[in-house]
């Protein structure tokens, strides 16, 4: 299968699972709500999120390893890739045990008087906190098999356990509304019981099936490696750790200067952000192994390719289904919430078009990350989103209105967007025209062409639920224009063989369904 081709089909197998999950985790949210009640899924929120700060560990080390196992796949080594697996392990496992010790050793200080929990309710809160601890625990030692599955660009098994998780969590909220007692106890349990289910099976599926993964000579580890890959973590670590003190300092400032208000509108467009998000992110983790492969191998104009790629995708992905979302906000949060907060139209649609700023430029890291050379490049990019705190904090001190600070995030994004560009340009010797030529401008042609339509269509149509004509009208219309002026005639060529595979099989079903 041609590179094209596999990132085509895996992009397709991660949507259809990103859909699925979505679906099914936002009725087993509505299950566990209603099993629990407000009290006690209030003390599960709580509880969780304390752990869940900590989640940004995961991906800045599943990055790292999926970089190193990638990387040495394009150089055909399988020693080498058998160290990376081996002292990635190791450092996973010491790394669990610290981060759950830590945690235990913190509940004790956290139940005795800091967190607000009913007296009668405290013993609960505590027992489920040690089953999220042991849920971090699992999830943190599952990081090497996933970033093995990524790196073999596996996307199908990853969607299968992906998808065997949110049916699990399903089952689980369905077998709570059905007990009389211990709701809450009974929840922790069995999230832990799933979590270690899913850890057997990835575990024993990447044993059986890759080469690297073993665990004979487990301790016999190359500290060379190890000590690269703790640097890579280190400075992978940094730029999320920016990202965490900016989403959580954001609603802090905002709920100190204008109160819990602001704080609902800016709510609703954090989680339509990350819905948002989630479209593209997906495209990108079926190219990134590609983009490590071919740097690895010592092919790096394909990797720059592979990289201008996935910020055109990015971006053009997104774009489909926010540029008309954004001219029908008001619309579709009235549909939503019933009575959105204050400000959370404008939140939204300055939260979205912030978003779309990033995904310009959203291949590139995963080809500086190729290179290895990601110190002075994390330093400068964490400098850029931490300067965004205290510059908000200077416009609300201002007394400007609140949806200024999200006007900063979209200057942000483009110095960041620079910041990329010009460190990939250090590193790799790309030229700032053959970006223009390769991803602005091929962007730029469908996103006009959007945009005029929306703006027509929101000016002379009008009636109650104008979105449900507007918004499938604008997204295939997008596409279309992505399909005649954005693709690379070895593009479309992919995507049409890609299409008719999938027509001839439908077509073949249908036959042997009328037999």
């Amino acid at each position: 299968m041609t590179n094209s081709k596999k990132i085509v089909k895996n992009t397709g197998i991660l949507y259809g699972r990103m859909l699925l999950s979505m679906g099914i985790s936002l009725y087993s949210t509505r299950l566990i709500l209603n099993a629990l009640g407000s009290t006690d899924f209030g003390i599960f929120s709580l509880t969780a999120s304390v752990i869940s700060l900590l989640s940004f560990l995961n991906a800045a080390m599943a990055t790292s390893t999926q970089r190193f196992l990638s990387f040495y796949q394009g150089k055909e080594s399988l020693d080498m890739q058998k160290q990376v697996f081996k002292s990635s392990m190791i450092i996973h496992l010491f790394l669990a045990i610290i981060l759950v010790l830590i945690l235990l050793s913190a509940g004790i200080f956290l139940f005795n008087g800091v967190l607000n929990i009913p007296v009668d309710r405290l013993d609960a809160a505590r027992y489920l906190y040690y089953c999220m601890c042991g849920s971090l625990f699992i999830s943190i030692i599952s990081v090497p098999f996933t970033a093995t599955l990524v790196a073999h660009e596996n996307m199908t098994w990853i969607a299968i356990i992906l998808i065997k998780e949110t049916l699990a969590r399903l089952a689980i909220a369905i077998f709570i509304s059905y007990i009389d007692s211990s709701r809450l106890e009974t929840y922790g349990i069995l999230t832990v019981a799933s979590g270690a289910i899913n850890f057997i099976m990835h575990a024993n599926y990447c044993f059986r099936k890759y080469d690297e993964c073993t665990m004979q000579g487990m301790f016999q580890f190359s500290k060379k490696i190890t000590k690269e890959l703790l640097a890579f973590v280190g400075w992978n670590l940094l730029g999320s750790l920016c990202n965490v003190a900016r989403n959580q300092g954001i609603p802090v400032m905002l709920n100190i200067f204008l109160g819990t208000i602001v704080n609902a509108s800016y709510g609703v467009a954090a989680q339509i952000s990350g819905q948002m998000s989630l479209i593209s992110s997906n495209m990108l983790k079926a190219i990134n192994p590609q983009i490590m492969k071919a740097e690895g191998a010592g092919e790096r104009q394909k990797m720059l390719d592979l990289a201008m790629a996935g910020s055109k995708f990015g971006f053009l992905v997104l774009a489909a289904f926010a540029i008309p979302c954004i001219y029908e906000m008001q619309a579709l949060l009235n549909f939503w919430l019933g009575n959105p907060p204050e400000y959370s139209v404008i939140f939204c649609q300055l939260i979205l078009s912030s978003i779309l700023i990033n995904q310009l430029t959203i291949g590139l890291p995963s080809a500086i990350q190729s290179t290895g050379k990601i110190k002075i490049f994390q330093i400068f990019i964490s400098l850029a989103t931490l300067s965004y705190l205290p510059l908000a904090y200077v416009f609300l001190k201002l007394k400007l209105p609140p949806y200024f600070v999200l006007v900063l995030a979209i200057t942000t994004e483009l110095l960041i967007g620079l910041i990329r560009v010009a460190f990939l340009k250090k590193v790799t010797g790309l030229h700032f025209t053959y970006f223009i030529r390769k991803v602005l401008i091929k962007q730029a042609i469908p996103v006009m062409l959007s945009v005029v339509l929306c703006y027509v269509l929101v000016s002379t149509v009008d009636f109650s639920f104008r979105f449900i004509l507007t918004i499938p009208l604008i997204t295939l219309f997008f596409l279309a224009s992505v399909y005649m002026f954005s693709l690379q005639p070895s593009e479309r060529n992919s995507l049409n063989q890609v299409l008719k595979k999938m027509l001839s099989k439908v077509q073949r079903r249908k036959f042997v369904t009328q037999d």
